[in-house]
């Protein structure tokens, strides 16, 4: 304290025992001394007063301080007698604004990030306190450039006012360390191996070999960090550290990598799983980096394909799923999984990309379970698995199944919706050596992509999901398949997410691979073939001059106006078997109603269409326009013809053709018709003749 210096100077009496008891308070529990050393500094002051104590009375009051551990500070009011004031006080700015700092500023706050700039408010206030603070929450201040000015201007009361300054910022320190545990105390902590915080600062857990924690990347400065746990309004979040982690069953980067651009990142993808891995063809390794890419943004895209290789043993399905998921966003290892419980689990908790090997999985029940969790998996909003708590079957558990996932199987899936939402690649046996064995330079590489990608995620993340905007845009398919583009609505959906990582230079690549995948699930899945070419036989039917096979055209009126075809099913059996190259002098009877039971499937079960009883008892089905757009163009039938001849107006809710008022079967164009003078209403003119004759019958008897 600067009052001990005037202290020091000697007292008159009356005040004596006071200041003694001050002193020696000061040197034995502020600046901590030895009993020695203090009573020599006590007898010195004694001589200097101008009536000294005895040395028994000044004794006692070193045993009272001793035993009554009592401290004073600037506050006491016999103290400040002797203060210089704060504009004076050399040490006010020092010890003093520490109370009145950021630290307590930014706890009021509760900044989420008050532990990192916690550290850097320390390093500020050692260059206005010079002292060398470490890192840790609790200080030892070590002295810099300031002990050599207080050893000169205090002397041999240097070592008190040091320690005066040491005991104030102790005091302060522990009380922040207080108020810093307890706000810990009050908030949920959450474990999570990926935060995005409030105020867009994103945290990826990472593995070390020894530790967990978080990467911190702030997307203002493009900086990145480390932390042990991070903090966001009211919760306190903490990496995973499991057995997973431990056993490297998870992929987890280390730490950030640079990278020198996007392109030189997408070749050492490719050459690391070219050294690996030998690709069947530039296409399929093309698939492979792409989709490393697209699981990195796996939680910004709706839907997600998954990428597939289909093989027989020993056509290196193994080594394909080694080397793509080592480098996959956190990649998760579910070899091993002996129940499906853990295999839920261990998808809802790691939320990263699931690499799954039929050959785990034999067990035909584990298998249709497998195969229940990749048909919801691929969507965002639906992709969860739920079941009833074995302890309570009334309550219904949640797991979260969505993501990445990378399949080897050896067979096709037999849902063929499911067929369609994998990237398949046929394995193939090697033509040239290819390293046996994965092991430490194989990891070793692995990590340094996996640092890289993860880097790569934080640059891109907030562009991506501003983009991922667009993907509702339903011209976005327009602008990258182009709207002349005859690919179904589920090969657009599948590939799509490609294209929004690859970019408008890949748009070729993607169409290519679009009408590929188009043309494989047209050989694999015989409906879907049957549809394309019910729909090219319909197409000639209605463009051609076999526009009179078409029993009707119908306008239902409404918003918008709906154009229907009907079909006799005979008559489009006929023309199909026709494309299939029979001769119409050897189509037969038999033929033709084998055909048409199929196309009376696919009609009612594929696609919707109403079918119904015509005419002598041949099958009518409506076939809308809009369903074979763009295929024709207009005018719909030939322009010689007027449709004048053929459409009949009906209401809205009438989709069918006029009705006899009597038989309720439909009045065909040409056909001969009248109007029943009872009902006023028009009927076939057979119908009209009989119910006459019966009318005329009845009159008579």
């Amino acid at each position: 304290m600067h009052a001990c210096k005037n202290l020091m100077k000697g007292v008159k009496k009356g005040t004596r025992n006071e200041v003694a008891i001050l002193l020696a308070s000061y040197w034995l529990n502020f600046c901590k001394m030895k009993r020695s050393k203090a009573w020599g500094r006590l007898d010195s002051w004694n001589t200097k007063n101008q009536a000294p104590l005895e040395e028994k009375e000044l004794l006692s009051i070193m045993q009272s301080a001793e035993k009554g551990d009592y401290n004073y500070g600037c506050s006491n009011p016999f103290l400040k007698r002797f203060c210089p004031g704060r504009k004076k006080c050399p040490l006010f700015d020092y010890a003093t604004k520490i109370s009145h700092g950021n630290l307590n500023v930014i706890l009021e706050k509760r900044d989420p990030n008050w532990q990192i700039q916690f550290y850097k408010d320390k390093q500020q206030m050692s260059t206005r306190l010079p002292f060398k603070f470490p890192t840790d929450l609790h200080w030892k201040p070590q002295f810099g450039s300031l002990r050599k000015q207080i050893d000169q201007e205090y002397g041999q009361d240097a070592m008190g006012v040091r320690g005066d300054i040491v005991e104030k910022l102790r005091r302060k320190c522990k009380r922040w360390n207080e108020i810093g545990e307890k706000s810990k105390q009050e908030k949920e902590i959450r474990y999570k191996p990926f935060v995005e915080l409030s105020n867009s600062v994103l945290c990826e857990q990472a593995f070390d070999g020894r530790k967990a924690y978080y990467l911190v990347y702030n997307d203002r400065t493009g900086e990145v960090t480390w932390a042990p746990e991070v903090e966001d309004e009211n919760f306190i979040y903490k990496p995973i550290d499991n057995d997973e982690v431990k056993n490297r069953l998870v992929q987890l980067p280390s730490k950030r990598q640079d990278f020198n651009n996007e392109e030189q990142l997408i070749k050492d993808i490719r050459e690391f799983l070219n050294r690996w891995h030998e690709p069947v063809d530039q296409e399929s390794r093309t698939l492979d980096v792409l989709y490393t890419l697209l699981t990195y943004i796996k939680d910004l895209v709706p839907q997600l394909p998954y990428r597939r290789i289909l093989a027989s043993y020993g056509r290196g399905k193994s080594a394909w799923l080694d080397s793509l998921g080592s480098i996959a966003y956190r990649g998760l290892i579910l070899a091993g999984s002996n129940t499906d419980k853990s295999f839920v689990r261990s998808i809802d908790v790691w939320q990263g990309t699931a690499l799954i090997d039929e050959a785990d999985f034999g067990d035909s029940s584990y298998y249709s379970f497998i195969t229940k969790i990749l048909n919801v998996g691929y969507d965002q909003r639906t992709g969860y698995y739920r079941r009833c708590d074995e302890n309570d079957p009334k309550k219904t558990l949640s797991y979260n199944v969505y993501g990445p996932k990378i399949l080897a199987t050896r067979g096709k899936y037999k849902d063929p919706a499911l067929e369609s939402r994998c990237l398949t690649t046929r394995g193939r046996q090697n033509t040239k050596p290819m390293p046996l064995f994965r092991m430490e330079r194989f990891k070793k590489e692995a990590q340094i992509l996996r640092n890289k990608l993860i880097y790569w995620r934080f640059k891109n993340y907030y562009r991506m999901k501003e983009a991922a905007k667009q993907l509702e845009d339903p011209t976005v398919a327009n602008e990258v398949y182009g709207k002349d583009s005859k690919l179904t609505s589920r090969i657009k959906q599948v590939l799509l997410p490609l294209w929004f990582v690859g970019g408008s230079k890949m748009k070729a690549t993607l169409n290519e691979l679009a009408k590929n995948l188009q043309e494989r699930l047209k050989t694999e899945d015989p409906d879907y073939l049957l549809e394309l070419h019910v729909k090219e036989a319909i197409t000639k039917l209605v463009k051609g001059d076999e526009y009179r096979n078409i029993v009707n055209v119908v306008i239902v009126e409404g918003t918008p106006k709906e154009i229907q075809y009907q079909i006799g099913l005979s008559a489009i059996s006929k023309k199909l078997l026709e494309q299939q190259g029979f001769s119409e002098e050897k189509i037969t009877r038999k033929e033709k109603i084998s055909m048409s039971k199929k196309l009376k499937r696919i009609f009612q079960s594929n696609l919707g269409f109403n079918i119904r009883i015509g005419s002598s008892r041949t099958r009518v089905v409506s076939i809308p326009e809009i369903w074979l757009k763009p295929s024709i163009e207009e005018p719909t039938l030939p322009i010689e013809h007027s449709r004048d001849t053929y459409i009949h107006k009906q209401k809205p809710n009438n989709g069918n053709t006029l009705e006899c008022v009597h038989c309720r079967r439909p009045i065909l164009p040409g056909k001969a018709r009248a109007t029943d003078p009872e009902t006023h209403k028009d009927c076939h003119m057979s119908c009209y003749r009989s119910v006459e004759k019966r009318r005329e019958a009845s009159r008579g008897d």
